[in-house]
């Protein structure tokens, strides 16, 4: 994928099967880097720990369990469910609300209107970026295992003549 940007996660392989990984990840705090434990927000981050996410990859790299992988995604891909999580949801309460109004509803009756459009869309955007989905697009991949050396070699051909 040359041309764009990455982001880039480490995380651990802890199970193999039918050809897909399941890489363990640990997400940080916001100021997990900072190393100063002197704040409220490293205080905070402390109470609750590190929370472990687990995600089934194409082992195309042939991981073992135990490894150590890069898993990526491309940061146009990131911009983009970023745009379906936050822009959808609230479009279509808005849209609720505003049918709503139109139809000369209550108070309680566009709220109530505001939050099926909200849910509705939430659940929208979970159909068509979740796993479950035929629109892989949103999946990340393994990009490399740690540890382990990735080279080419490069045989030059001659013409030989008998």
């Amino acid at each position: 994928m040359t041309g764009q940007g990455m982001l880039e996660e480490t995380g651990t392989v802890v199970d193999l099967r039918d050809g897909m990984a399941l890489v363990e990840t640990r997400s940080r705090s916001a100021c997990s880097a900072c190393g100063s434990g002197s704040c409220g927000t490293s205080v905070v981050s402390q109470l609750f720990g590190l929370k472990r996410n687990r995600l089934a990859l194409d082992n195309a790299l042939g991981a073992s369990i135990g490894d150590r992988v890069v898993i990526g995604i491309p940061d146009a891909v990131l911009v983009k469910a970023a745009l379906w999580a936050y822009l959808v949801p609230v479009a279509l309460m808005v849209m609720a609300t505003g049918v709503s109004d139109a139809f000369a509803l209550g108070n309680m009756m566009q709220a109530l209107c505001a939050l099926l459009g909200l849910a509705g869309g939430l659940y929208l955007v979970r159909y068509i970026t979740g796993r479950d989905s035929r629109r892989h697009e949103f999946d990340p991949v393994m990009l490399k295992i740690e540890g382990r050396a990735t080279f080419a070699i490069t045989i030059p051909v001659t013409d030989v003549e008998r």
